[in-house]
């Protein structure tokens, strides 16, 4: 007689392939997925931020939601520099950035700051983005941090500490 058992491996064997099928899918231009590991500056004259991590940048700098990348002072806590993928700069003072941003912060940012000449970016790339800050940006203490507007929905990173040098 058979062992009740004898039919356990290959019920744990489709269930693994149901799961396998299941979460095979990968993130594409309409799932945007932005994690940051590491970031630092390498001090001069023109400070070269390199930010690195999982952000799918080449899907990023399409239309429907280019990535975003947001450098705030922690100085002041307001001040901030955001950059587009195509090196569009934009400086500002919000005081609803002072607690770092949030999801409800992301709509107006897009909408405020002054314009400023472009930032050249000197790679983006899957898992790194290197930059030149800007001259006005202040010495000191920051952060950065990326993210994207999705068919109206924020999409955040993590937001790192960096220091600024010149």
């Amino acid at each position: 007689m058979p062992s009740p058992h004898s039919n356990a491996p290959k019920h744990v064997f489709a269930i693994a392939l149901l799961l396998a099928v299941a979460s095979s899918g990968s993130a594409t231009p309409t799932d945007p997925f932005l994690a940051l590991r590491n970031a630092t500056v390498l001090p001069s004259s023109s400070p070269l931020l390199r930010v690195e991590g999982s952000f799918h940048a080449d899907d990023l700098a399409q239309v429907p939601f280019p990535l975003q990348i947001l450098v705030r002072s922690l100085a002041s806590g307001t001040t901030y520099l955001r950059v587009d993928p195509f090196g569009t700069a934009f400086q500002g003072d919000d005081g609803a950035l002072g607690d770092g941003l949030q999801l409800a912060d992301v709509a107006p940012l897009l909408d405020a700051g002054t314009a400023h000449p472009p930032v050249s970016i000197i790679e983006l790339s899957q898992d790194r983005i290197d930059l030149v800050l800007p001259d006005w940006f202040p010495s000191g203490a920051a952060e950065v941090q990326l993210f994207v507007w999705n068919e109206g929905d924020p999409v955040l990173s993590n937001a790192l500490p960096i220091k600024v040098s010149r």
